[in-house]
């Protein structure tokens, strides 16, 4: 079994969506507040240099920055799956 895509894996201009995200409640809600939720679409726009933060946007059009570390708890969906 291969592990999770996550937003941290992401290349710039590539594109995913969220399947869940792995972080506490408190966590969880600041992320939905952004844009970050499930089913949402985001696109990496660019990334920071060494390992700093990841520039999105999401499909309802906001940007924001947050912290690779927190990317690598963003599960993406599988695109491939029926």
């Amino acid at each position: 079994m291969s592990a999770a895509r996550t937003l941290a894996t992401m290349r710039s201009g590539e594109r995913g969506r969220v399947a869940r995200v792995d972080v506490s409640p408190e966590v969880s809600r600041w992320l939905g507040a952004l844009g970050i939720a499930p089913g949402t679409a985001l696109t990496l726009l660019r990334r920071g240099l060494w390992g700093g933060p990841l520039h999105l946007r999401s499909d309802a059009g906001a940007e924001f920055a947050i912290a690779s570390s927190l990317a690598a708890e963003v599960v993406l969906a599988d695109e491939s799956a029926p």
